[in-house]
């Protein structure tokens, strides 16, 4: 199978490592994807480290990973607008809301 690529909209296509992406000028909504995986990946290895019955130091390893990863700075809301004739879209930080039930 091949990949088209609309030339209109994509000047080139390349490879990128998934700090490249966090660190560049990307889409937010890929920045998060990447952020949510992260954390995922870090859940299953302490779910792992717990099913194995590994050294409590293990599993602080562990919890401290996937803490700090869960509270990362990039967790900040964002609002984006997309302008569909210049094909740009502008990034706003959001505040955090507090929600109640």
């Amino acid at each position: 199978a091949s990949i088209v690529i609309d030339e209109k909209e994509y000047t080139s296509t390349d490879w990128f490592e998934s700090d490249e992406i966090l660190a560049g000028e990307f889409h937010p909504a890929l920045k998060q994807a990447i952020r949510d995986l992260r954390v995922k990946k870090a859940y299953e290895a302490m779910a792992t480290a717990i099913a194995e019955d590994r050294p409590d130091a293990d599993l602080a390893q562990h919890a401290k990973d996937l803490v700090w990863l869960s509270g990362h700075r990039h967790r900040t809301p964002v609002q984006v607008q997309f302008d569909a004739e210049a094909h740009k879209y502008t990034v706003a930080e959001g505040e955090r809301r507090q929600y109640s039930k």
